[in-house]
């Protein structure tokens, strides 16, 4: 796609910067071992920033999951009566063993 800037493209201009498209002018003003010295270091300078990017979206996505994870997992104020309930456990055997407590401890219940 040739356009007015001399054929660069939204592509290459989003993934080199100004200064590095300058140098890579020049490079190639200079030879074909300039160029492919000036490309590789480009090529190194944009597997770096894209590695920066992806790690900076992986910890971002690694804290969104930790976080949506550990909201999936509360329970609900019903959820947590029901397992209180469900712990203490019959309350006629409870009632049972505090008046069974009361009497060992010499506490006697008036009725």
């Amino acid at each position: 796609m040739a356009t007015a800037d001399g054929g660069r493209n939204l592509a290459t201009w989003t993934f080199l910067s100004p200064r590095q498209l300058v140098e890579l002018d020049s490079a190639a003003a200079q030879g074909t071992a300039a160029l492919a010295a000036q490309m590789g270091q480009s090529a190194v300078s944009l597997a770096f920033r894209l590695s920066a990017t992806a790690t900076v979206l992986a910890l971002l996505d690694f804290g969104w999951q930790l976080w949506n994870y550990e909201r999936s997992i509360r329970m609900t104020a019903d959820e947590m009566r029901e397992e209180q309930r469900l712990s203490e456990g019959n309350p006629q055997v409870k009632g049972a063993r505090r008046e069974r407590q009361r009497e060992l401890a010499g506490i006697r219940r008036s009725d």
